[in-house]
């Protein structure tokens, strides 16, 4: 059953949570229907604005070496495994494959 949003239905739902992410796992209905709408910047106002960390390569690396297999990596931290191979490539991880 669809509900119908209004601004105001919409503003109220987008209050219980802290951030944009957060909105749109946990309603997705009520934050598509405010992007299709345009009023996704103004009831999320109130929300904390994060940016992706930037992590220098040495950091990367350290980290790197913390895990054994590359499925650990993934699982454990799927954000630093997105940094790893968008930054080096696949290269980076023949080493981690390896270490079985």
């Amino acid at each position: 059953m669809h509900r119908q949003h209004t601004l105001k239905s919409l503003k109220t739902i987008a209050k219980k949570y802290t951030g944009r992410r957060e909105f749109s796992l946990k309603d997705p209905g009520a934050y598509k229907t405010a992007c299709r709408k345009g009023v996704l910047d103004s009831i999320c106002q109130h929300m904390i604005k994060t940016y992706p960390v930037k992590h220098s390569s040495e950091y990367l690396l350290a980290e790197l070496k913390k895990y054994k297999r590359l499925s650990e990596l993934r699982e454990q931290a799927p954000r630093m495994y997105q940094h790893l191979w968008k930054r080096f490539g696949k290269e980076i991880f023949d080493g981690i494959r390896r270490a079985k």
